[in-house]
């Protein structure tokens, strides 16, 4: 019996969320970025990221429904520039010697953002099998990070 209970009232939640027709969701995903700009953003090409999230969708008519996601993005864009520099150090003898070294670095910038997209759904079709979606999101970076891999 006390079981039985148990499982009754587990259960209740639930009922009442199927009553109302919400539906929750889990969002994984590859993002392919890029950075656009001025002189800083030349020569960036795409890189490969992933997004992970919670998403909601809540029936407001029978053709209609309102969904919102909270997700966390990580984008990549990634660079390669050559390089060049000087530097200068005691030789054996005491005097200044000037080392030239060049190389070829790879650059990726590491952007992580919350975003929140929220939608507005009407599904088409008999079986309602297809939809139309219009919405708009919120998308607030929460660090960045540039990471500089240099090879002689």
């Amino acid at each position: 019996m006390k079981k039985a209970l148990f499982l009754f009232m587990l259960t209740l939640p639930l009922l009442a969320i199927a009553q109302n027709k919400v539906k929750f969701g889990i969002n994984t995903g590859a993002v392919l970025s890029d950075v656009r700009g001025e002189s800083y953003a030349a020569n960036f090409n795409y890189g490969m990221g992933y997004l992970v999230g919670f998403s909601m969708e809540t029936r407001l008519s029978e053709r209609l429904s309102f969904s919102a996601n909270i997700n966390y993005e990580r984008k990549n864009p990634t660079k390669k520039e050559d390089y060049s520099y000087m530097i200068i150090v005691a030789g054996q003898n005491g005097m200044a010697q000037e080392i030239m070294i060049d190389g070829t670095a790879k650059i990726t910038n590491i952007l992580n953002y919350i975003s929140i997209p929220v939608n507005l759904k009407y599904y088409i079709g008999s079986n309602k099998g297809y939809f139309v979606t219009i919405g708009l999101f919120a998308i607030h970076l929460i660090m960045g990070l540039t990471l500089v891999l240099a090879k002689k």
